[in-house]
């Protein structure tokens, strides 16, 4: 199987302290969620090739994240 990789960025938000990461296929399916520090990247490894994926950043503070904010991308991978 081959896999390929990301390397997703974001600008930090004023107050926020930490951030969190949702990967889904494009069908809506949960694939994985990391939560990080105060960092504005990150790399996201063994991505299927020819499949569609939402990526998904919240920033959050010492009251939890907030989950009606978040900012998206979809990312296809190529086929070849």
């Amino acid at each position: 199987m081959n896999s390929t990789s990301i390397k997703l960025g974001w600008q930090l938000s004023e107050g926020a302290n930490q951030y969190r990461l949702i990967q889904m296929y494009l069908n809506g399916t949960l694939i994985n969620s990391n939560d990080f520090g105060n960092v504005s990247s990150t790399n996201v490894y063994n991505l299927e090739i020819a499949i569609q994926y939402l990526f998904t950043i919240y920033s959050g503070n010492s009251n939890g994240f907030d989950l009606s904010e978040g900012r998206g991308v979809l990312v296809s991978t190529d086929s070849s």
